[in-house]
């Protein structure tokens, strides 16, 4: 049987550390790869810049902090096998779901803030936006306390 892949979406916040936490867990017990990915707004660049020095050295630094977090996943969870992907992207669900679409991934894992009410109205949730369009399953980790 092959190796499954798992894309594990983080921002950076807590409920990114406890999806990667939590998806770090099966797949140590399961087998697997995981992909640690982190999507990010493209940034407002002039016209003449298009994909420059700015963009480069901003893909680096996130992924640099992104290696951060795969280090401490990787002394927790010594068996697993973590790649780090950086992608700019407007919208962070469709991101997601393109970047697990093109790695061929087997299942996504991501956080939510478990907004509710008017908030979650304005903003939405890119965990559900993702667990709707995704093509493979996707699990939803909330933050506990």
């Amino acid at each position: 049987m092959a190796t499954e892949t798992w894309l594990v979406a983080h921002d950076f916040s807590p409920c990114g550390d406890a999806a990667a936490k939590e998806a770090a867990r099966v797949i140590e017990r399961l087998g697997g790869k995981m992909v640690l990915l982190h999507v990010h707004p493209p940034p407002q660049l002039r016209p003449e810049e298009a994909w420059g020095e700015e963009t480069n050295r901003l893909q680096d630094e996130l992924r640099m902090r992104l290696q951060g977090v795969a280090s401490a996943l990787r002394e927790r969870f010594p068996k697993i096998d973590i790649d780090v992907d950086v992608v700019p992207a407007r919208d962070p669900a469709r991101g997601i779901v393109e970047e697990a679409a093109r790695l061929g991934v087997n299942h996504v894992v991501v956080g939510t803030h478990g907004r509710k009410g008017l908030e979650h109205l304005v903003l939405g949730s890119v965990a559900e936006k993702v667990a709707k369009e995704a093509a493979v399953p996707v699990t939803i980790v909330r933050q506990t306390a």
